[in-house]
């Protein structure tokens, strides 16, 4: 199988204020973002297979209509990324999703890049997310 690797100018958002101008190289491994083009080591790295899902941002939900807006959800964080225009994140898209087409997994659950069958899964909801109860915390008789 041939390496495919698409690659580009985007922000990338670091915090809810500041935007960082990086280079995004998207490949059939992962997603890696670089300080410039000509710089060897990645600032972030991510294995495709911890990409749970990828989606463009509706005008609604993005901070300015100048630009748009593409999110890459993990299991631990989910990064925003900014481009130009219309035609970059239609190519964003696009790129995502030849990556999702390459990259099925061989066990039923779906692909890494979102399109899991949800029989398989179930979210975890924040009221349940501390089911486990160990004898330490009974504090019946303290207060």
């Amino acid at each position: 199988m041939s390496s495919s690797s698409w690659e580009g100018r985007v922000a990338h958002a670091t915090s809810r204020r500041s935007w960082s101008e990086e280079h995004l190289v998207l490949s059939e491994t992962g997603l890696s973002l670089y300080i410039r083009q000509d710089i060897k080591r990645a600032t972030l790295s991510i294995p495709i297979s911890a990409i749970l899902g990828v989606r463009p941002l509706t005008r609604f939900e993005a901070p300015t209509p100048c630009f748009r807006y593409f999110q890459v959800e993990t299991f631990a964080r989910v990064f925003y990324f900014m481009v130009y225009g219309g035609n970059q994140l239609t190519a964003w898209m696009e790129a995502f999703s030849i990556i999702r087409g390459k990259t099925e997994s061989a066990d039923g659950y779906g692909d890494a890049l979102g399109n899991a069958d949800s029989s398989h899964l179930s979210p975890i909801e924040p009221e349940d997310a501390y089911l486990a109860r160990p004898s330490c915390w009974k504090l019946d008789k303290r207060r």
